[in-house]
Protein backbone atom coordinates (compact mmCIF):
# COMPACT_ATOMS: atom_id res chain seq x y z
CA UNK A 1 0.00 0.00 0.00
CA UNK A 2 0.99 3.46 -0.74
CA UNK A 3 0.52 6.80 1.39
CA UNK A 4 -2.05 8.65 -0.72
CA UNK A 5 -0.22 11.70 0.37
CA UNK A 6 3.37 11.40 0.03
CA UNK A 7 2.85 8.25 -1.84
CA UNK A 8 5.60 6.25 0.10
CA UNK A 9 5.56 2.45 0.77
CA UNK A 10 3.81 2.00 4.19
CA UNK A 11 2.07 -1.06 6.01
CA UNK A 12 -1.22 -0.79 5.64
CA UNK A 13 -1.86 -1.82 9.34
CA UNK A 14 -0.15 1.28 10.38
CA UNK A 15 -2.91 3.96 11.70
CA UNK A 16 -0.72 6.97 9.85
CA UNK A 17 1.98 6.94 7.11
CA UNK A 18 5.29 6.76 9.27
CA UNK A 19 6.84 9.58 6.67
CA UNK A 20 4.15 12.49 6.53
CA UNK A 21 1.36 11.54 8.93
CA UNK A 22 -1.37 10.99 7.06
CA UNK A 23 -4.04 9.18 8.12
CA UNK A 24 -4.39 5.75 6.80
CA UNK A 25 -8.29 5.19 7.19
CA UNK A 26 -10.68 1.92 6.64
CA UNK A 27 -11.47 3.59 3.25
CA UNK A 28 -8.15 3.68 2.27
CA UNK A 29 -7.12 0.58 3.35
CA UNK A 30 -10.19 -0.91 1.25
CA UNK A 31 -10.32 0.97 -1.78
CA UNK A 32 -6.12 2.18 -2.59
CA UNK A 33 -6.31 -0.31 -5.89
CA UNK A 34 -9.88 -0.52 -6.63
CA UNK A 35 -12.37 2.32 -7.48
CA UNK A 36 -14.91 3.14 -5.27
CA UNK A 37 -18.58 1.68 -6.21
CA UNK A 38 -16.50 0.76 -9.51
CA UNK A 39 -16.35 4.25 -10.50
CA UNK A 40 -14.13 6.44 -8.03
CA UNK A 41 -10.68 6.83 -7.75
CA UNK A 42 -9.33 8.30 -4.53
CA UNK A 43 -6.70 11.23 -5.34
CA UNK A 44 -6.40 12.71 -1.76
CA UNK A 45 -7.70 12.97 1.54
CA UNK A 46 -9.22 16.41 2.56
CA UNK A 47 -9.73 15.57 6.03
CA UNK A 48 -10.66 13.58 8.62
CA UNK A 49 -12.83 14.47 11.50
CA UNK A 50 -15.37 13.09 14.53
CA UNK A 51 -18.02 13.20 12.11
CA UNK A 52 -16.67 11.68 8.96
CA UNK A 53 -14.10 12.01 6.14
CA UNK A 54 -13.45 13.75 2.76
CA UNK A 55 -11.82 12.68 -0.34
CA UNK A 56 -11.02 14.00 -3.70
CA UNK A 57 -11.80 11.38 -6.09
CA UNK A 58 -11.95 11.38 -9.94
CA UNK A 59 -14.87 9.79 -11.31
CA UNK A 60 -13.35 7.15 -13.92
CA UNK A 61 -15.84 7.20 -16.43
CA UNK A 62 -16.73 11.02 -16.81
CA UNK A 63 -12.97 11.81 -15.83
CA UNK A 64 -14.60 14.18 -13.74
CA UNK A 65 -13.49 15.81 -9.80
CA UNK A 66 -15.92 15.14 -7.37
CA UNK A 67 -15.44 14.99 -3.58
CA UNK A 68 -16.96 11.73 -1.59
CA UNK A 69 -18.03 12.03 2.03
CA UNK A 70 -17.79 9.07 4.19
CA UNK A 71 -20.13 9.91 7.36
CA UNK A 72 -18.79 7.94 10.18
CA UNK A 73 -20.84 5.87 12.96
CA UNK A 74 -21.69 2.61 11.01
CA UNK A 75 -19.95 -0.59 12.13
CA UNK A 76 -19.80 -1.58 8.44
CA UNK A 77 -18.43 0.13 5.50
CA UNK A 78 -21.09 -1.20 3.72
CA UNK A 79 -23.44 0.62 5.40
CA UNK A 80 -22.24 3.68 5.38
CA UNK A 81 -23.76 6.42 3.66
CA UNK A 82 -20.89 8.26 0.81
CA UNK A 83 -22.47 11.37 -0.50
CA UNK A 84 -20.59 12.73 -4.15
CA UNK A 85 -21.08 16.27 -4.23
CA UNK A 86 -19.60 18.62 -6.99
CA UNK A 87 -16.79 20.41 -5.08
CA UNK A 88 -16.34 24.12 -6.50
CA UNK A 89 -12.92 24.88 -5.43
CA UNK A 90 -11.86 21.67 -6.81
CA UNK A 91 -13.66 22.26 -9.74
CA UNK A 92 -12.24 25.88 -10.66
CA UNK A 93 -8.51 23.55 -11.25
CA UNK A 94 -9.86 20.92 -13.18
CA UNK A 95 -8.77 21.79 -17.46
CA UNK A 96 -11.73 20.48 -19.28
CA UNK A 97 -10.26 18.19 -22.42
CA UNK A 98 -12.63 20.58 -24.74
CA UNK A 99 -10.31 23.85 -23.60
CA UNK A 100 -6.95 22.00 -24.69
CA UNK A 101 -8.57 21.74 -28.32
CA UNK A 102 -7.13 24.31 -31.11
CA UNK A 103 -9.63 27.20 -32.12
CA UNK A 104 -10.40 26.74 -35.34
Amino acid sequence: MFCIHCRSEIDPKFKACPYCAEPITDLLRRYHDTPIDGKYTILSCLGVGGMGEGYKVLHVHLTAIRVIQVMLGHKKLETTALYAQVATDLLREVISPLERLPTA
